[in-house]
């Protein structure tokens, strides 16, 4: 299922950047694509995500089968093989609301970067009986070679 959206770059796979995010992760299903942004480097990007339509109203949990999760894409893969890939930069600070919740440095051996998505599920419990749910907030700071171009 294509969408026929604007492609930001010459994809190989013909895809645009909703449905490479919506493909990155085929054992798991995209059922919405909450936010998504270009990624700028050595500045904060921020991105807020509606939860209304995935929280379970009853209890202020996610609705049974849902996942909210952060994934990463280059924008300008090298290959087609790697535009429907999730990748971190180099470097990346993941924040949400206001705590760090990922940390991966530049050319360290040992970092806690997941080498898949990142699960948000457990940072979007609200309160229940919550009527419109505040949306969740997250912020990214990337370090990546200038010729390279990210999305989350």
């Amino acid at each position: 299922e294509v969408c026929g959206g604007k492609l930001y770059v010459s994809a190989r796979s013909g895809l645009c950047l909703t449905c490479r995010f919506k493909g990155t992760n085929p054992f798991l299903q995209t059922k919405e694509l909450l936010a998504w942004a270009i990624l700028k480097p050595q500045a904060t990007n921020n991105l807020e995500a509606q939860l209304a339509a995935c929280m379970d109203f009853r209890t202020g949990r996610l609705q049974a089968g849902h996942v909210i999760e952060v994934r990463c894409l280059r924008v300008d893969a090298p290959e087609w093989r790697y535009e429907l890939v999730h990748s971190w930069p180099s470097g990346i600070s993941l924040f949400v609301e206001d705590q760090r919740v990922l940390v991966k440095k530049p050319d360290e051996e040992l970092n806690e970067a997941p080498p898949g998505p990142f699960d948000l599920s457990r940072f979007v419990v609200r309160r229940p009986l919550e009527v419109n749910p505040r949306p969740v907030r997250v912020s990214a700071a990337i370090t990546a070679k200038k010729t390279e171009q990210w999305a989350l």
